[in-house]
């Protein structure tokens, strides 16, 4: 037997040594005889695939004034798109605990005509977790008639959820609820209502009222448009990272509260109306830009620090009473040659106006009011620079030209 033979012979006898190995290792791996007793079942039950609860007339049978009832804490799920007809709400939630899944599908009004229809989901009132999300409420256009209402009840959520095309409000949660990532357009009244929560990353546009209605609330991350009323409006609390452009009323309505980086453009009335309310109230304006409204900014007791105004068609700011100026900058307001515009406008008293730049406005800052502080700004390009009346105000610096001299750091600046 030659060489070759012999190595293929070996290889061979190895690899059916191996196999049998295997085979042992699997003949002895375990007992062959089956444990005593009876045979259990391995599958699942319906319940755990899906241990949800289907709405449905058997799972939540209703009444003559709701299709469904939900009177049991649990999670819930549709199984397909919804129509609701006659008067008939859609689906009442009647307990605490309560989560509504739409899984994706649409709640609707089935004759989307201008009946009484009494809305998609509502709750009674002294509930309180109600999670609604995932899916569509529309066309429930009643008078006043709310797609997602869960006003009498707190501690709710709402999330990813569209409502469109109601009488009333779109979404209109009570206290401490939070509405994340929805969308509501086309409702009759406000688009988003609540009250000391949570109001982020929606989109409100083409309601009738305001696009979004918070009340000592956080509302961050949200655009309202082309609403027939102010963009967002906010009593007390913080609005940060919005934008608001082309409603019928001001961009952002703040009345004791704080917003920062919100941008306001193309809106009918002002970009910012802000006011602390009175002296015991704050209200500020940080790193926020108004833009192409009819005018900037309008403000009553409150700071407006680091902001920038313009093209607007009037004013960049209206100065009333007790406001701080600061660091900002207001340029070619008074868009339009009928128009005046003026950087800021001060027809009132006790305002701060610090550290500001103007350029190209029709005047940089025109007061008609009195006992008002006015230092260390600038002012460039504007047909008039200054016109300051009966203030207190510091060195106004004409042309200076290079290497200037000045020992008053209070003086303004014209060039």
């Amino acid at each position: 037997m030659n060489r070759t033979a012999l190595t293929c012979t070996s290889i061979a006898s190895l690899a059916l040594l191996a196999a049998g190995a295997m085979i042992s290792v699997r003949v002895t791996a375990g007992p062959l005889d089956p444990p005593a007793g009876a045979v259990s079942s391995t599958y699942k039950t319906l319940a755990e695939v899906e241990p949800r609860i289907a709405i449905n007339a058997t799972n939540t049978p209703g009444d003559a004034s709701s299709k469904f009832i939900i009177a049991q804490p649990g999670s819930y799920y549709l199984t397909s798109d919804l129509s609701i007809a006659g008067t008939q709400r859609g689906i009442r939630v009647a307990a605490s605990g309560v989560t509504i899944d739409l899984n994706g599908f649409n709640l609707t009004d089935q004759l989307f005509d201008f009946q009484a229809s009494a809305g998609g989901i509502w709750s009674d009132g002294g509930v309180s977790r109600i999670t609604v999300l995932n899916g569509r409420v529309t066309g429930f256009v009643g008078a006043g008639v709310v797609g997602v209402d869960l006003r009498n009840a707190t501690d709710c959520r709402v999330e990813r959820v569209l409502v469109a095309d109601c009488g009333g409000a779109g979404i209109w949660c009570g206290e401490r609820a939070v509405i994340d990532s929805c969308i509501v357009s086309g409702n009759v009244g406000i688009g988003i209502k609540a009250s000391d929560g949570v109001v982020r990353g929606c989109t409100a546009s083409n309601n009738g009222a305001n696009g979004i209605y918070a009340s000592m609330s956080v509302v961050s991350d949200c655009i309202a448009r082309d609403n027939g009323a102010n963009g967002i409006d906010a009593w007390g609390g913080v609005v940060r990272d919005c934008s608001s452009s082309s409603n019928t009323g001001s961009g952002f309505y703040i009345i004791g509260a704080n917003a920062e980086r919100c941008s306001s453009y193309y809106n009918q009335a002002n970009g910012f109306f802000v006011n602390g309310s009175d002296q015991q109230m704050h209200a500020s304006l940080v790193h926020c830009d108004a833009s192409l409204n009819i005018d900037g900014f309008k403000a009553w007791n409150a700071q407006i620090v680091d902001c920038t105004s313009t093209n607007n068609y009037g004013d960049g700011i209206e100065l009333n009473v007790n406001c701080l100026v600061r660091g900002s900058s207001f340029h070619g307001n008074g868009r339009f040659a009928q128009n005046t515009g003026y950087g800021i406008n001060v027809v009132g008293s006790a305002n701060r106006i610090e550290g500001n730049t103007f350029t190209s406005n029709d005047v940089g800052i025109f007061c008609s009011g009195t006992n008002n502080l006015i230092i260390a700004n600038c002012a460039r390009s504007n047909t008039t620079n200054y016109t300051l009346g009966s203030n207190e105000y510091g060195q106004i610096i004409t042309n200076p030209g290079a290497g200037f001299v000045s020992s008053n750091p209070w003086a303004n600046f014209a060039y």
